[in-house]
């Protein structure tokens, strides 16, 4: 009788709940989602106090700035990941 085969072993990554390239993935989104947000704000209160582009223009450049730090806070966590030594 054939010996069944061993099921592959989860990998560091999927042991912790996600693989790296999703955590990745969900970080590419953040920064979208944290443009597209304040971008629709500036655009809201542009349309409110008749200040167009000025908002939206605002809103963009804030946006930019907290996904930037989503991104970099993301960078921080994997790379102290990294180096846990394993044992």
């Amino acid at each position: 009788m054939a010996e069944p085969t061993p099921s592959p072993t989860p990998s560091d990554d999927e042991e912790k709940g996600s693989p790296e390239w999703a955590r990745w993935t969900g970080a590419g989104f953040e920064f979208g989602a944290a443009v597209l947000l304040f971008f629709l704000f500036g655009s809201f209160l542009d349309a409110r106090w008749g200040a167009s582009p000025w908002l939206s223009v605002a809103g963009i450049l804030l946006g930019v700035v907290v996904g930037t730090y989503l991104l970099v806070r993301q960078a921080l966590r994997s790379e102290r990941t990294a180096e846990k030594p394993r044992p």
